[in-house]
Parts: C-alpha cells; structure tokens; sequence
C-alpha cells in the first residue's frame, strides 16, 4: 500500500500500460529476484519504479513486476543475462566433454562383455532367489 501512497504523492514513478515492455524469462536459478534486486539496488532510475526495499531481511517484489520494470527501462538487461548463462552453460559442457576419456574399441568391446555377463548372471540369481 505503501507504493501506491508513493505513487499518487509522486515519489515514485509509473509507466502507463502502452509503455511497459513485457518479457517472460525463464526460471532459473541465477535470475532470481534477490539477485536481480542486488544488481539493480544501486540504480537509482530504476528503484523509483520499485517499492522501497528493507534494509535488512528478505524483500519482497513479485518476480513479473520486477523484471518487467527493469526491462521496460533496459531491454538489453535479460537478453545480455541470458547469453551469458548459455554461454557459461555451453562452457561447462565443453569442458565436461572434454573431461571426458577415450577408450579404445578392444577394451570398450570386453568392458561390454563383462557387463553383458554380469548382467546376465544377476537375472538367473534372482530367478534362483524367487524359486
């Protein structure tokens, strides 16, 4: 209530409907609204769209108010944060794949032999078991 207080006294801002820019962003752990809010803490542009946030404790913004506020006023700022994380994603994917070790096909070939066998053998003893 009090936001709305501020509103109408003319302490904090507003957009009319035909200037919001909309954007839907995937959920995800590093877009949450407490890392958004501490990225955006120190704007003062954009905290004069926002309800005055607590000192100490956890704030609470809804997730679509928020992210629409910041990218009606930077559309760039979840287009920028989403390359980012498929890039990191993509990174980490590389260096898993490149963790990863060859085998040559011989030993790939008994590896599966084994394990066919094995396999196998652990059917028949539970079939022995239920018997």
């Amino acid at each position: 209530m009090d936001f709305l207080k501020d509103v109408l006294r003319g302490v904090k801002r507003y957009f009319l409907i035909s200037q919001v820019q909309f954007v839907k962003v995937p959920f995800c752990h590093e877009l949450t609204v407490e890392r958004v809010l501490a990225q955006i803490r120190a704007h003062r542009e954009i905290m004069q769209y926002l309800p005055d946030l607590p000192e100490k404790g956890t704030p609470y913004v809804e997730r679509d108010f928020l992210f629409t506020i910041v990218n009606t006023l930077d559309s760039r700022y979840f287009k920028a944060a989403l390359a980012e994380l498929e890039h990191r994603r993509a990174l980490k994917a590389k260096s898993e794949q490149d963790a990863m070790i060859e085998i040559d096909s011989n030993l790939l070939n008994l590896l599966e032999k084994v394990q066919s066998r094995l396999s196998g053998q652990k059917l028949v003893a539970s079939r022995r078991a239920m018997g």
